[in-house]
């Protein structure tokens, strides 16, 4: 998949039930991000395939996040 859903600047939600050693899009979920679930980030890097944010160094993608409310 791609990273196509947010902007720079978005705050979203880390989604429940992510399971590490799973590719989700073309990123591969690391043992903490499951830790995570429910964690506000704020976007603060897109490219094709992915997002950073500002809270840490890891790679998102769509499937990983969903809007904050």
């Amino acid at each position: 998949m791609s990273a196509v859903k947010f902007k720079i600047g978005d705050k979203v939600r880390v989604r429940k039930n992510l399971e590490a050693g799973v590719f989700y899009g073309d990123t591969l979920c690391v043992n903490p991000i499951p830790k995570m679930d429910g964690e506000i980030l704020t976007i603060n890097y897109k490219d094709d395939i992915s997002y950073g944010v500002s809270e840490n160094g890891y790679s998102w993608t769509d499937e990983m996040l969903e809007a904050a409310k």
